[in-house]
């Protein structure tokens, strides 16, 4: 009788096994495929560009949609993914597990050789067929990828939602929890400066970020007033020196009057053409941004991240200009006062005495109180709308002053020292003391 041959010897071992072995055979291959496809789609969906689909978009409508739809919504993408992995990989590892479980005892292996061998084969499906080779092999065509795997994303997505949505939750309910409210916080910064736990610098960045969510575009902006802006007519050599003298990297170019801005100049784009006698600069203008007055400056911060641009014009409800707000001005609000080389370092007031200061009309409300010592509320009950001390002399006058003017309120006197048809440009406060008339 002859020797059987190696393929026979083979098919008599193979029918040796168990049928379960043949089962558990087959659903450790189909996991380490569901490994690779899932790695795979996230790579590929993940690293398409917008140039990418927009080259596809007219010959693959549909998939580009539904790539798209999935990219705007990459949170619950990713989410659903490492999910999905998570639950793969550990079928992975018990199915691994018995596997090996079936050769020792075919084979008579001891458990140290067992595993080893387990171990090392869950590390070269995780990391090899898991990650590395499905970037390699994706990467050569990212979009044919992703087509391909469109329905298996809908798949995944649709029997993992219940566990996303569950994890969703929880983690939305755990950050309700340990939120800090703005008025328990603020509490927490006033005991730490009594405490002396914390310098003034480091308080007032904190408050600055308190108050930041609360604060509008109109209160931090440049009033229309000091808006330094460009006609659009305005000669190449003039608009110069205008430039040069004023300072600023981002104008505002109008067309009739400031209420009808139509772009924004930046100074860099000029350098090229600065040794031209004569240039038609309109073409440089960049589109404005408008924003209303009550605009938050925190959404207002964001914007300005999205859509790279630094200056907005602030809009009253009929469309008029009230003024310009940078996104130094909203940093300012959190840091401070940021001065650069092109800053006017004037004093925005003098000290004539303990009791007699003289302001500039623009001074805030708040600076003035804190520089004469004064609490915020002394004047809570009139100052209505007015955040500038020019502001509170109008709410307390109910009229334009004349110069020279008086004011008075309680124990303090404001005097009207300096103003032009508009505004009132500088005022002098006395504050009486008990033993004065």
């Amino acid at each position: 009788m002859d020797d059987p041959g190696p393929t026979s010897l083979l098919l008599t071992i193979f029918y040796q096994f168990p049928s379960e072995l043949y089962i558990i055979t087959g659903t450790f291959i189909i996991f380490i495929i569901l490994i690779f496809v899932t790695s795979g789609s996230k790579e590929a969906i993940l690293s398409l560009s917008q140039k990418d689909l927009d080259k596809y978009q007219k010959d693959y409508f549909l998939e580009v949609k539904a790539i798209t739809k999935i990219r705007n919504n990459s949170n619950k993408f990713i989410s659903t993914i490492l999910v999905f992995k998570t639950l793969i990989n550990l079928g992975l590892i018990l199915i691994s597990i018995k596997f090996c479980d079936y050769f020792a005892n075919y084979f008579q292996f001891s458990k140290q050789i067992i595993f080893f061998l387990n171990f090392f084969i869950i590390v070269f499906i995780l990391i090899f067929i898991g990650e590395i080779i499905p970037k390699m092999l994706v990467l050569k065509n990212t979009f044919l990828f992703s087509c391909k795997t469109l329905k298996f994303i809908h798949f995944i997505t649709t029997i993992c939602s219940p566990i996303t949505y569950l994890f969703s939750l929880i983690i939305k309910n755990t950050n309700e929890n340990i939120k800090l409210g703005g008025d328990n916080l603020a509490q927490t910064l006033v005991v730490a400066k009594e405490e002396k736990n914390i310098s003034v610098t480091e308080l007032k960045i904190l408050e600055g970020i308190i108050n930041f969510v609360n604060t509008e575009t109109s209160q931090v902006m440049t009033p229309r007033i000091d808006v330094f802006a460009i006609q659009k007519s305005t000669p190449f050599k003039t608009l110069i020196n205008l430039i040069s003298k004023n300072g600023y990297s981002r104008i505002p170019v109008y067309d009739k009057n400031i209420d009808d801005i139509i772009g924004i100049l930046h100074i860099k784009d000029l350098f090229q053409y600065i040794e031209y006698e004569q240039l038609e600069w309109n073409f440089l203008l960049k589109k404005p941004y408008f924003i209303p007055e009550n605009k938050k400056i925190d959404n207002l911060l964001a914007d300005f991240k999205k859509s790279k641009m630094h200056l907005a014009i602030v809009v009253d409800e009929y469309g008029g200009t009230s003024g310009i707000v940078s996104l130094e001005d909203v940093i300012e609000e959190i840091v401070g006062e940021i001065n650069d080389e092109f800053d006017e370092n004037n004093i925005i007031y003098s000290k004539i005495n303990d009791h007699v200061y003289v302001f500039e009309g623009k001074t805030s409300i708040i600076d003035f109180c804190r520089i004469m010592g004064i609490n915020e509320k002394e004047f809570e009950s009139v100052q209505g709308e007015a955040d500038t001390l020019a502001g509170l002399v109008l709410e307390l006058t109910e009229e334009f002053p004349k110069k020279l003017q008086n004011i008075y309120y309680k124990n303090y006197i404001f005097q009207v020292e300096s103003l032009d048809r508009k505004r009132l440009k500088q005022i002098k406060i006395t504050r009486k003391i008990d033993n004065e008339e």
